[in-house]
């Protein structure tokens, strides 16, 4: 596999768990979501970005609900990327997705997640 791509996504809060049901800026457009970093409900929206080798402006950038799973996320990136190799975070571990990269012929490169048995070891 000859092309490599670095996928990642960020939160953007509009209104945090106090004022979900007051939130009014981009209502049209934003709505609940949980932030797995911070362990927070917010309402807003998601900024998913994927860059190739090359640097430095991204060759996609996209903004999704804050509600959108990974996996949506992912396929909206990974529209054009079949036969690569793709690194990205935790959020993208999931057994849908390892399905889906495979389909795609995508190398999906995620850490590996901690389990609570070897988190105390």
């Amino acid at each position: 596999m000859e092309h490599i791509c670095l996928i990642d996504s960020m939160p953007i809060m509009t209104a945090d768990a106090r004022r979900l049901r007051r939130a009014s800026a981009a209502r049209e457009i934003a709505d609940k979501g949980c932030d797995a970093v911070k362990e927070r409900q917010y309402f807003g929206l998601i900024l998913a970005v994927r860059r190739n080798r090359r640097l430095p402006p991204p060759d996609y950038i996209g903004i999704t609900l804050a509600s959108a799973a990974d996996i949506n996320v992912l396929k909206d990136i990974a529209d054009d990327l079949h036969d690569t190799s793709v690194s990205a975070d935790k959020a993208y571990l999931s057994k849908e997705l390892k399905q889906f990269s495979e389909e795609q012929n995508i190398v999906l490169n995620t850490p590996v997640k901690k389990t609570k048995d070897s988190s105390s070891t």
